[in-house]
């Protein structure tokens, strides 16, 4: 595939089988998969075939307006370069949280690896301190 590094290739899920609506109308660009450092590791089109599995839908490069969701597993330069442009990065817990309740999730600061400050203010004003 033209010298793209395979971890960086576009995933094809064409032919995945639609099991939910869940992720139905989001957007989402999954930076990265697992390392495969041991537990339960996802890789990268791994975590794009389970969204397009719930009706999400998945690119391969961050645009602002297009993208509703941010998702890594881990903090690397492309993660990096996107929290230089203000982005919140959600780690794919998210994605199997949203999956087992049956519903699109609020994000929590438990699900950011990293936060904007717009998602920050928006937490100041919903979440309770303590």
């Amino acid at each position: 595939e033209g010298g793209v590094i395979a971890a960086y290739r576009d995933t094809d899920t064409s032919t995945v089988r639609q099991e939910s609506s869940i992720l139905m109308g989001k957007t989402f660009y999954v930076v990265n998969g697992d390392l495969g450092l041991g537990g339960v590791n996802y890789t990268k089109p791994e975590l794009e075939r389970i969204i397009a599995r719930h009706g999400g839908r998945k690119v391969q490069n961050y645009k602002p307006g297009v993208v509703d969701y941010v998702v890594a597993a881990h903090m690397d330069v492309k993660v990096r370069n996107l929290i230089k442009m203000n982005v919140d990065i959600l780690n794919y817990d998210y994605v199997w949280e949203s999956i087992d309740s049956g519903q699109l999730q609020h994000k929590k600061p438990m699900h950011l690896m990293f936060c904007s400050d717009e998602t920050r203010r928006e937490l100041e004003l919903t979440m309770d301190r303590y």
